[in-house]
């Protein structure tokens, strides 16, 4: 992987995939407003699901490894003048976040375990389910070996050597089934347009609630 993939990536005015909140959990939390709590968003980026935790009235801690990513998540809170709290792990890789143990209201990591090799991801999988609170909410987003980096079918996102583990069939609802009443599950491809050339991507998504 590169080492400033993502830093490069991220060091341009456009936001580098898109704006829009991640469908799975903004339809829930539509549909299933949660009190204002604690929230905790893994590899938020550009805040693409930051920002809207913040306007539904979560307190967020925003964790990322890319300072490039950080400054414009602060940037965009600047300009749309949200006047939420929002508590900022400037450039902290995942392996070395301070955990605290059933704090969170809502853990979201939306393409983290696949950043991580199988054993790494199964450790920071252990410890999101951990720092989740009895009755919490957790959401996964993770690429699958369907995903034409894999398969070789369709075209590739430019993004796909960070990628370290492809998820396979039903090993995501496999690792959180055993502890979270599963809500959704969800496997599928689907186009990419929000960045580079149009492309495929195998996804598969969990949200759950902690037993």
């Amino acid at each position: 992987m590169k080492k400033n993939l993502f830093d490069d990536a991220y060091n341009t005015p456009n936001l580098v995939f898109g704006s829009k909140p991640t469908r799975i959990l903004d339809k829930y939390l539509d549909e299933n407003p949660l009190d204002q709590g604690f929230a905790l968003d893994l590899g938020c980026g550009e805040g693409r699901d930051t920002i809207p935790m913040l306007k539904r009235g979560f307190t967020v801690t925003a964790v990322d490894k890319s300072p490039v990513g950080i400054k414009k998540l602060l940037k965009r809170i600047e300009t749309e003048n949200i006047s939420k709290d929002l508590l900022i792990i400037n450039a902290c890789d995942v392996l070395s976040f301070d955990w605290t143990a059933d704090y969170y209201d809502l853990v979201v990591g939306i393409t983290l375990l696949d950043h991580l090799d199988k054993e790494q991801g199964l450790m920071i999988a252990t410890k999101m389910i951990e720092t989740t609170k009895k009755g919490g909410l957790i959401f996964m987003e993770v690429h699958t070996d369907r995903d034409p980096a894999v398969t070789h079918n369709d075209p590739v996102s430019e993004f796909s050597e960070a990628i370290e583990h492809y998820f396979g069939a039903n090993e995501l609802l496999d690792i959180f089934s055993k502890y979270l009443r599963v809500l959704i599950y969800e496997d599928r491809l689907e186009w990419d347009y929000d960045h580079g050339k149009p492309h495929k991507h195998g996804f598969a998504g969990l949200l759950g609630i902690k037993n």
